[in-house]
């Protein structure tokens, strides 16, 4: 009966991993698609303390990634601290979609990456303007909020 039981655990178990698998797919899918992201992007734009950058680019190795790197910078030149990674993943182990959410012309995902001593949380919201294009970048850590706006795509 014990093995049973555990045999049961087990195949629950590896059926929660390949349905988050695959919703982690689902949600790159998704993303790509709203960026339409056929190779690399870089979006120019404002913020409240001068200039910020978005670099968006899409890996396939091991795992299937994209990545929304946003730079800030100062009216005055200086660029503010390091730029922030935000990565969505086909693989759960490297980056844990926590929650996703689409609406018309809005499309929101918060994830959690492993780290020394636990892990850390970062939200992503992209809006697009009336024309389909991307207008605002929103970066949602423990220790900040960043709103990249008024994008406008250089490469």
């Amino acid at each position: 009966m014990r093995q049973v039981l555990g045999i049961i655990v087990l195949a629950s178990s590896l059926c929660s991993i390949a349905v988050q698998a695959m919703d982690q797919e689902a949600a790159i899918d998704a993303v790509a698609s709203f960026v339409q992201l056929k190779g690399a992007q870089l979006h120019e734009g404002t913020d409240e303390q001068g200039h910020c950058r978005v670099l968006i680019y899409g890996q396939a190795a091991e795992s299937r990634d994209i990545w929304f790197e946003g730079t800030f910078q100062q009216k005055t030149g200086p660029v503010l601290g390091l730029a922030i990674p935000f990565m969505l993943s086909s693989s759960p182990e490297m980056a844990l979609i926590e929650s996703f959410r689409v609406s018309e012309g809005q499309i929101s995902a918060e994830v959690a990456y492993p780290s020394q001593g636990g892990e850390t949380r970062i939200q992503l919201t992209l809006r697009q303007d009336r024309d389909g294009h991307l207008s605002d970048a929103i970066y949602v850590t423990s220790s900040a909020k960043r709103i990249c706006a008024n994008l406008r795509r250089v490469l």
